[in-house]
């Protein structure tokens, strides 16, 4: 199987994924789009952000959460 590795390029930015030992695959984090809180940066693990999404809307009337 090819090991396939994807560059975008813009301007003089290139993102390319982190391969070094310790690297996160990634970084999560929930904002609530209708007041100032947020789940908080989590590494390599989105279900805690995906939890902390759930009980924010669930214990507050009329909230729409954004992740990123």
């Amino acid at each position: 199987m090819a090991v396939t590795r994807t560059i975008l390029r813009g301007n003089d930015l290139v993102l390319t994924a982190e391969r070094a030992q310790g690297a996160p695959d990634g970084i999560y984090l929930a904002e609530c789009t209708t007041c100032p809180a947020t789940s908080g940066r989590v590494d390599s693990d989105p279900d805690p952000v995906a939890r902390w999404a759930i009980l924010h809307t669930r214990n507050t009337d009329r909230i729409t959460v954004s992740s990123s």
